[in-house]
């Protein structure tokens, strides 16, 4: 166990804490990428849990009368990574309760100009994908118009001008995509790597597609939730 402090910004640094003095141990670390801001822990929530809400600046919703969103409530937990030990973000269990039936596809082969989900449409959406890279130097998820796309050489993760750093395992990388309607939030790597960005899905444009450019690649494992609104 080790004390976690951070800043509003997510970056954050592990460390010890004797009720006074914190020492750090090693350099800082980041989490969070994109819309990400000012973030809140609860204390004593059930289970032990460390459940985070983060405030996801830059969501604009023209139009009506409030701005701006809060991030995805996620549970924190430190775990062993190849680089030592890192905090880890997971979207709550609570989640689940929206979800729908799901769908799933296995070894879908991603060519350059092939489009192997042209045929499929969803508006909130619970996405988990596998990835292997093959020799493609980029591969995308396009979720509702928006490429959530993987630069293979820089092992970067971008999307609406947001991006994020993101090693694979084994020559694949697995990604969570919750798609809302004012955002979309990726988690990379089980939870190492969380990135957010303001995105105001075309409301025409419900289409999941997939792409690998440079080389090809294989979706290992596709899984879709589509998710019910919060909110009755």
């Amino acid at each position: 166990s080790r004390w976690v402090l951070y800043g509003a910004d997510g970056r954050y640094a592990l460390g010890a804490f004797d009720g006074r003095t914190f020492t750090p141990e090693g350099d800082k670390h980041s989490l969070w990428h994109g819309d990400f801001y000012a973030a809140q822990t609860y204390s004593d929530a059930p289970g032990g849990r460390r459940v985070q809400i983060g405030w996801a600046r830059g969501v604009a919703f023209p139009g009506m009368p409030f701005n701006q969103q809060m991030n995805v409530p996620v549970e924190l937990s430190l775990r062993n990574s190849a680089e030592g030990l890192r905090l880890f973000a997971w979207p709550v269990k609570e989640l689940d309760s929206l979800r729908g039936a799901a769908r799933t596809w296995k070894e879908l082969a991603l060519k350059p100009g092939a489009n192997p989900r042209g045929d499929f449409e969803t508006e909130l959406a619970d996405l988990r994908a596998e990835i292997r890279l093959g020799d493609a130097r980029r591969v995308a998820l396009v979720v509702r118009g928006v490429p959530v796309a993987y630069d293979v050489g820089k092992q970067q993760l971008s999307f609406n001008g947001k991006s994020a750093p993101l090693a694979p395992s084994g020559g694949a990388i697995r990604l969570r995509i919750l798609a809302d309607r004012g955002s979309i939030e990726v988690f990379g790597g089980d939870g190492r790597v969380v990135l957010s960005a303001a995105a105001l899905l075309p409301p025409g444009d419900r289409s999941l597609r997939a792409f690998a450019e440079g080389g090809e690649a294989q979706i290992v494992s596709l899984e879709l939730n589509e998710l019910a609104p919060a909110m009755k």
